[in-house]
């Protein structure tokens, strides 16, 4: 997977989590045709720039127990 495609899912992944409708991690992983230890991994690096994720059992979803988003910036450097 190159890096814009691991940015498109990371941004995706993101959305459903604020929205909190990811279901179950087996199923969120299903959504992105992953495994559940991909998933983990792409949490983990979501919870290393400052996500605070949980699960709810009883909402079955992820969450962020605080206010997290995720900002892309591009930056073209000239070979000049």
């Amino acid at each position: 997977m190159n890096k814009s495609d691991f940015i498109d899912r990371l941004c995706e992944m993101h959305k459903f989590i604020s929205n909190e409708n990811t279901g179950s991690p087996t199923e969120f992983a299903k959504k992105f045709k992953i495994n559940r230890r991909q998933l983990y991994y792409i949490l983990d690096e979501l919870k290393i720039n400052g996500a605070v994720i949980k699960y709810s059992r009883k909402v079955r979803s992820f969450y962020y127990e605080n206010d997290f988003n995720i900002e892309l910036k591009i930056i073209h450097i000239s070979n000049k």
